[in-house]
Parts: structure tokens; C-alpha cells; sequence
């Protein structure tokens, strides 16, 4: 086995625990989300904690997917270390992985404003928190659906 399989296989290995961990804060969430308040201090101290460990959990996991998704395109013969995120959704699109690339590109974005972006305003907090759990069966999506590709290929998963 290549070091870029076994870097593919550590990755979606990754990446499956990593969404399990978003999984199990769901149920601690489920009743309050999506949140229509304006100010998450209204969520009880293991809601907020909840909230907080999910968000981590999307940026991770987007972060995980494009890694997995770069190192199998290298693997297939394809310059991955020029791919931009454009790039990886089209690639995910192309092998029917993901529905269209804009919505890997929403994820992306999202991603982006969570880890350079501290939002001063409650309400963009609360939006980014609500945005966060639309968009995290997407990446679950994906995430299972790499893992399918990258076993077709033979594939460490």
C-alpha cells in the first residue's frame, strides 16, 4: 500500500468519526434546531456547549472532505495540488458524490466565515449555527459517498 493510500484511508476513516460526533450532538439539539431566537444565551449551558462542539464538528469535517477528496483525485492521476474548492466540488460533482458543486461551494464558505470570521452580532451567530445544521447532511452525504467511491476504486476506506 502507497503513502497516499494510507493517507486516504486515515482520512475517511477521519472523516466517518468526525460526522459520527456531529450525530450524536444532534439528538442534544433536535429541539431546539433550527434556532429561531435571537441570541443562543437562551439555549440552556449543555445546548450551548452542544451547539459549539457542532460547529466544530462541520469545520472539521469540510476541512477532512477536501483533504480525502485531493488525495484521491491525485490518486486517479488528476494535479490535485492545484485544486481549489471550485475545483473539488466539480470533482465531486463529476463522480455524482455530491448533488451540484455550488452546494459543496455553500459548505466551503460557511466553513470559511466560522473559522476566520468571529461573528460580534448574536443574530450572525445564530445564523451561522442554523446554517451549519442545514447544511451538515450534505457533508454526511459526502462523506459516505467517498467512502462508497473510494472502495470502488480498491481503496483503503
Amino acid at each position: 500500500m502507497t503513502d497516499t493510500e494510507v493517507f486516504i484511508g486515515r482520512t475517511l476513516a477521519r472523516c466517518r468519526k468526525v460526522a459520527a460526533g456531529a450525530e450524536e450532538l444532534m439528538p442534544l439539539l433536535a429541539g431546539v434546531m433550527p434556532f429561531d431566537g435571537e441570541d443562543l444565551a437562551a439555549l440552556n449551558l449543555m445546548q450551548r456547549t452542544a451547539a459549539t462542539a457542532f460547529l466544530k464538528r462541520f469545520e472539521q469535517l469540510q476541512d477532512l472532505i477536501a483533504r480525502a477528496v485531493r488525495a484521491i483525485a491525485g490518486w486517479t492521476g488528476v494535479d490535485a495540488g492545484s485544486m481549489t474548492h471550485r475545483d473539488i466540488g466539480d470533482w465531486l460533482e463529476k463522480h455524482a458524490l455530491v448533488p451540484d458543486s455550488e452546494s459543496w461551494m455553500v459548505a466551503v464558505r460557511l466553513r470559511n466565515r466560522l473559522v476566520h470570521e468571529y461573528p460580534i452580532e448574536e443574530q450572525e451567530q445564530v445564523l451561522r449555527l442554523n446554517e451549519s445544521w442545514a447544511a451538515m447532511p450534505l457533508l454526511h452525504t459526502i462523506t459516505d459517498n467517498l467512502g462508497a467511491y473510494a472502495e470502488q476504486k480498491g481503496l483503503p476506506t
